[in-house]
């Protein structure tokens, strides 16, 4: 994606001259590379700017930067900004809805019509999982809590 194109996503500011960049990742200033945007919220950091692989950063609105190699994203909230931009790179992966033929799901169960049960998930009694939620089994799953409930109820209203 164009730095430009990330800038607009995640509420940042960049500068005309680095809107093409391509970036295709996000990682933290020590693991970042070359295609990637990182971010500098504490001053404490700073030194390891230096050091970055990273094509772009994160930075406040009146914080400095001495790179001149570094494209510069500029942000009321840097580690706001950096929260958005992971939430786009990396996104949780979508499985087709169904029941997998290991899954022991219990009679009272009330599934979904969108939802996901994966290998050797066992579904006990009266569970209602949310609309589109997808269980693999390395979660536990038995009657939802109240505010569970309540939870689950929100999010299916704003479906």
């Amino acid at each position: 994606m164009k730095l430009s194109e990330l800038a607009a996503q995640t509420g940042a500011r960049c500068n005309a001259s680095d809107a093409d960049i391509e970036i295709e990742g996000a990682a933290g200033l020590d693991q970042a590379e070359l295609g990637q945007v990182t971010f500098l919220s504490n001053p404490r950091y700073t030194s390891r700017v230096n050091i970055t692989g990273a094509s772009a950063i994160y930075v406040g609105e009146d914080t400095e930067v001495a790179r001149g190699d570094i494209a510069v994203l500029r942000a009321k909230d840097p580690y706001l900004t950096f929260a958005r931009a992971l939430e786009l790179f990396h996104q949780p992966p979508r499985y087709a809805p169904g029941v997998h033929p290991t899954a022991v799901v219990h009679s009272t169960a009330k599934l979904g019509a969108h939802a996901h049960i994966g290998p050797y998930v066992v579904i006990n009694e009266n569970v209602e999982p949310c609309l589109g939620h997808s269980i693999s089994s390395s979660s536990s799953h038995t009657s939802p809590s109240e505010s569970e409930k309540s939870a689950c109820e929100h999010r299916s209203a704003s479906a």
